[in-house]
């Protein structure tokens, strides 16, 4: 993508995602992706900024089935990101965001970006969906640290991109002097997308909310009286 295009694209996912919370006062979001390739996409964004191999970072995507991993699919992804780096300069897009976006990214992963950095500043916390939308989180991490203090991870994803993603985002966080994201909350061995991870996590975020806030303290419950030693 030119770079008109890269900001076109996070322009549209901070409209949509300024609508969205505008709409529906928002108190929570969740992005998800529709695409069929886009686990080699985001292993190609993850090798262009944190300069890992492809061998570190492929697994075998939508195309596991319940006979296993096809060995061919997960090298050809590898291939491809290999040409793709050697296409590319690393040198010239490794930790540069908008670069590695318009060398190797795609459009959709370009909005939830967008949209991320919208919610962040914003204040609205984000629950975020699997390798995808990692991905996504780490880059918008790239452009703004203080994304790191708004993100609730739903969900760990079966491809092996995603730790090194998440590992990115926390050195990201600490190095800012912000706490980093805890682990995500479950692992189903998912590799849907489509914020079906994020969805399955919501019920958590709302149980935890409610034990904040509506918890009663030992003191209430005993009527006591609790002194400090």
């Amino acid at each position: 993508m030119t770079e008109e295009q890269v900001g076109n694209c996070l322009l549209a996912g901070r409209e949509e995602t300024r609508g969205f919370i505008d709409e529906v006062g928002a108190s929570v979001v969740i992005f998800g992706e529709v695409g069929i390739g886009n686990t080699t996409t985001s292993s190609a964004l993850i090798a262009a900024l944190t300069g890992m191999d492809a061998e570190s970072l492929c697994g075998s995507g939508a195309s596991t089935t319940r006979d296993g991993v096809n060995r061919d699919i997960v090298s050809k992804k590898i291939s491809i990101i290999k040409n793709a780096m050697q296409h590319h300069d690393p040198s010239s897009i490794k930790g540069k965001p908008l670069q590695a976006l318009g060398a190797v990214g795609g459009a959709e992963i370009a909005a939830i970006v967008g949209g991320i950095l919208e919610a962040s500043e914003r204040d609205i916390p984000v629950l975020v969906d699997g390798f995808i939308v990692t991905t996504a989180v780490m880059i918008a991490c790239q452009i703004d640290p203080s994304v790191c203090r708004v993100l609730l991870f739903a969900t760990q994803s079966t491809e092996k991109g995603q730790i090194v993603a998440l590992q990115t985002i926390g050195e990201i966080a600490t190095s800012n002097n912000i706490p980093a994201p805890s682990k995500p909350a479950l692992s189903m061995n998912l590799r849907m997308g489509e914020a079906t991870g994020a969805l399955a996590a919501i019920s958590l975020v709302r149980s935890a909310c409610a034990v904040m806030s509506d918890l009663a303290a030992l003191t209430d419950v005993l009527g006591l009286e609790m002194k400090s030693c």
